[in-house]
């Protein structure tokens, strides 16, 4: 059994808006602290199966991920299996499950995340990067929220007459 972690965001868009966003690959950079690269390995399109490589900054150093969508239900929910760690430590797994809930004009996404009891993300092998990890996708939801919430303040402000 891993360790189970949750954390909420509530996004003050419609639910499509806040998905739409957060499956477009080539504008995770604009919201995705600490991205330094990302590259496609498999899939085209935002569905289950869509494989990636990531290299996430953590205090200074460039650390690589494998990242595989397990599940994808447009509005609904994301699930996602992250391998990776520290060159030279133990590898291991986080999954990730993004749910999401509409409330018309906002959108509050619950993120559920477990760290497998193998490898690098084992808290008495490497407690610093488990840590970081989760720090990382949380800030990315707040990223998120920043990223389309200015997106809605700027279209709002040009058709305000």
């Amino acid at each position: 059994m891993g360790h189970i972690y949750s954390d909420n965001v509530e996004i003050n868009a419609p639910c499509a808006r806040v998905c739409a966003a957060m499956i477009t690959v080539d504008k995770w950079s604009d919201w995705r602290k600490n991205l330094v690269d990302i590259s496609i390995v498999s899939g085209s399109a935002f569905e289950q199966g869509l494989a990636w490589k990531e290299v996430r900054s953590i205090e200074g150093e460039e650390i690589g991920f494998d990242v595989v969508v397990t599940e994808f239900i447009e509005e609904e929910s994301i699930s996602l299996i992250v391998n990776g760690g520290k060159a030279g430590a133990r590898r291991g797994a986080a999954f990730f499950e993004y749910r999401f809930v509409d409330y018309d004009s906002s959108t509050t996404i619950h993120l559920d995340s477990k760290l497998d009891r193998l490898g690098w993300m084992r808290p008495f092998i490497s407690p610093t990067h488990t840590r970081e990890l989760l720090d990382l996708y949380r800030s990315d939801l707040q990223g998120l929220k920043a990223y389309i919430e200015n997106a809605e303040a700027d279209n709002m402000s040009r058709h305000d007459f």
